[in-house]
């Protein structure tokens, strides 16, 4: 586990111990602490005063089926079709109802509920007694936090947490697949971002939709060698992005490429969850004006 996610998984603990607080006020006290300022819900602004003013009242019922990552997945074959779906090959409520020897040499094994709890089986082979007793903790761990009371995110609120495994997938390059990650606006892509060398050193880059580098910072550093062109597919995913955000006020859709497809990863209601600022300021103004409340 990196730093990162450590810091993250004990700001879920101590934010499961403060669920009697009102959302509101939550929000209001954890956003100072995240980012130093005082959050705007009388007059929403920026990007992420938008982010948290929806959280508290755009409540749709719907969206917690968009951000299951298991019934997303039949979501997403209705509107764009079943081969811009990563296979799913099992669903288990608890770890230990697993049977690895009837899974294929290389997966990835995920929770439907949560953010960053996959992981990538490549050999199940070389799996030692201790690798599944540290997978074994690590999804007990998973199955019992609720995302919603880190950030008040309300679709993760009463999801029912699950174990999945998909298919292991790779680039053209056969290496892991590389994410493309597209704000959408009521329907229209803006800007997206490829995220690079995910771990305690993760870097992002964002572009604009004509494939220039943008100078924004947010959660992470731009790397050092940002991808220069356009990507793989990248009218099909500009075209997929659209046809999944449409209908709402702002999404974040997660794409994989490879070198004969594009594959759909996820819908984010609230990226960042609503607690990252954009730099330099132009581009938090600017992202918020484009959601409309």
């Amino acid at each position: 586990m990196d730093i990162t996610q450590k810091n993250k998984d004990k700001s879920v603990k101590i934010a499961s111990l403060l669920r009697w607080m009102p959302n509101k006020i939550y929000l209001k006290i954890l956003y100072r602490l995240k980012t130093g300022r005082k959050l705007n819900l009388k007059n929403p602004v920026g990007f992420n005063d938008k982010m948290n003013w929806l959280k508290l009242h755009n409540i749709n019922k719907s969206y917690s089926n968009y951000v299951d990552k298991i019934k997303a997945k039949e979501i997403v074959k209705d509107k764009i079709g079943e081969e811009h779906v990563i296979p799913l090959i099992g669903v288990w409520d608890r770890f230990d109802d697993i049977d690895f020897s009837k899974l294929p040499n290389s997966f990835v094994l995920k929770c439907n509920h949560d953010s960053g709890s996959a992981k990538v089986i490549k050999n199940k082979n070389d799996l030692t007694e201790q690798d599944i007793k540290s997978l074994r903790k690590h999804f007990k761990h998973r199955l019992k936090t609720n995302m919603f009371y880190f950030a008040r995110e309300y679709p993760y609120k009463k999801l029912k947490p699950q174990i999945f495994a998909e298919k292991y997938m790779v680039d053209e390059s056969n290496y892991e697949l590389k994410d493309y990650k597209f704000y959408c606006f009521n329907g229209v892509p803006e800007i997206y971002y490829i995220a690079k060398e995910r771990g305690p050193d993760t870097r992002m880059d964002f572009y604009d939709m004509k494939c220039n580098h943008l100078d924004i910072v947010n959660i992470h550093y731009n790397s050092d060698h940002p991808v220069i062109g356009k990507p793989p597919h990248f009218e099909e995913m500009v075209e997929i992005a659209k046809t999944l955000s449409k209908g709402f006020p702002f999404v974040r859709i997660d794409l994989f490429s490879t070198k004969d497809n594009v594959y759909f990863a996820e819908y984010t209601f609230f990226a960042g969850a609503g607690l990252y600022l954009f730099e330099p300021e132009k581009w938090e103004k600017h992202l918020g004006d484009l959601i409309k409340l």
